[in-house]
């Protein structure tokens, strides 16, 4: 795939609550520029439901991650 020029805000369905979040530009362009994520790839949880399933995953005692 070609890059993208151009990232828009896009909306989205949490799949865990079952909400709209929306996958904000900034956020895209984080994502496929900087991480290096597959260019068609989506989140399926909201930000808030992704920080909590990371903290669910992280073992006790850990120290936070900004």
């Amino acid at each position: 795939y070609n890059p993208y020029f151009a990232f828009v805000d896009v909306t989205l369905h949490c799949e865990d609550c079952d909400t709209d979040f929306v996958f904000a530009a900034k956020e895209q362009q984080f994502w496929y520029e900087t991480l290096k994520f597959y260019v068609q790839s989506r989140p399926k949880q909201c930000a808030a439901c992704r920080k909590a399933r990371r903290a669910k995953a992280r073992p006790p005692g850990a120290a936070d991650a900004p």
